[in-house]
Order: C-alpha cells, then sequence, then structure tokens
C-alpha cells in the first residue's frame, strides 16, 4: 500500500486525525495534509469533524452547568 493510500485509509475510514497519522507513519504533519488537501472528499470530511467536535464541547459545557 502507497503512503497516499495508508494516509487517506487512516483519515476517511479509520478517521484519525493528522497528527496522529504523522506518527504512525513517521512523516510530517504537512505531509500528511498535502495528500489530504489533494483528496475531494478532504474539505467536507473536515467540516463534518469540526461541526461535531463543536457539538461535543457544547453538550460538555451542558452537561458542566446543570
Amino acid at each position: 500500500m502507497s503512503k497516499k493510500d495508508e494516509i487517506t485509509k487512516l483519515y476517511f475510514v479509520d478517521r484519525e486525525n493528522p497528527a496522529t497519522i504523522a506518527k504512525k507513519l513517521n512523516i510530517s504533519k504537512s505531509a500528511v495534509t498535502q495528500v489530504l488537501q489533494k483528496d475531494d472528499r478532504y474539505k467536507k470530511e473536515k467540516e463534518v469533524r469540526k461541526k461535531q467536535k463543536n457539538l461535543l464541547t457544547t453538550n460538555i459545557l451542558c452537561a458542566i452547568l446543570v
């Protein structure tokens, strides 16, 4: 499996973040991000993950305040 294939699998299938992928593959985070930015799915997936993170943060804050 090529590095590109490993990176895309780890990101889209295993849902790892670029920093974790970089550590696992012993490459720089910027190298991971460069590969991901060439994939048409990346922008949409990045937005989905951002919304999920914000929702999780909101839910945690609400739970703390209740």
